[in-house]
């Protein structure tokens, strides 16, 4: 698997403007090396989650009714999903939250507001209202 000078880095939680800057010497001060490049030496790195820092590679935009009775917002995400949007584009707050979200318990989010979140498709976000038919527009960022 990983060799003894060999380098294991997990992309998956740096931002767009991290850095990954690594040192790595031997016990006597030397520099630890695996592979010849021309006349210097170079560390191997195993890159094990690979992201996109340049920014996003997809977006997708929809429209949900809010109402009376939680629905997930939107009712099926995007596929390698890392950011969402919410804009309510009703008259009356809604409430976001998990599937049991309701109005005393969701976060709210005012007539025209935007909540915003990194959010993975694996979490499903719900939306619920006081009143029925809220207008709601999601955009999602892969």
């Amino acid at each position: 698997m990983f060799g003894k000078d060999q380098l294991h880095v997990d992309l998956a939680n740096l931002g767009e403007t991290d850095q990954v800057v690594s040192f790595i010497r031997s016990a006597n001060g030397e520099n630890i090396t695996s592979t010849d490049v021309g006349s210097k030496k170079a560390l191997d790195v195993y890159v094990a989650n690979p992201i996109n820092v340049n920014g996003y590679a997809s977006l997708l935009d929809s429209a949900v009714v809010a109402g009376l009775t939680a629905v997930a917002l939107p009712t099926t995400a995007l596929t390698g999903r890392r950011s969402i949007q919410v804009e309510n584009m009703g008259a009356r707050p809604i409430y976001i939250g998990s599937s049991g979200v309701t109005v005393s318990t969701g976060v709210k989010v005012n007539p025209g507001s935007v909540w915003e979140e990194d959010c993975t498709a694996s979490c499903v976000v719900y939306a619920i209202s006081h009143a029925a038919a809220q207008d709601v527009r999601v955009i999602e960022f892969a």
